[in-house]
């Protein structure tokens, strides 16, 4: 749901991009999250986060949020 926040784990860190892939809890759903630039502490692998989702591309099946914090 767009605009909704879910809790998740960082799971993959692509390169190219600003950002982190996040897995949302209790799902296999993946979401690609930007990073805000006011964090001064990058998330780490498998860390848990509180995500909030921007956009969702249903013809593409992709989903894009933006990180709230780490857990």
């Amino acid at each position: 749901m767009k605009n909704g926040e879910y809790t998740g784990k960082v799971i993959a860190f692509p390169k190219g991009n600003s950002g982190v892939i996040v897995q949302l809890a209790v799902t296999d759903i993946t979401c690609l999250v930007r990073i805000p630039a006011r964090f001064n502490n990058y998330p780490h692998y498998m860390d848990n986060v509180l995500i909030r989702i921007t956009e969702i591309k249903q013809e593409e099946k992709l989903i894009y949020g933006y990180l709230m914090r780490v857990i």
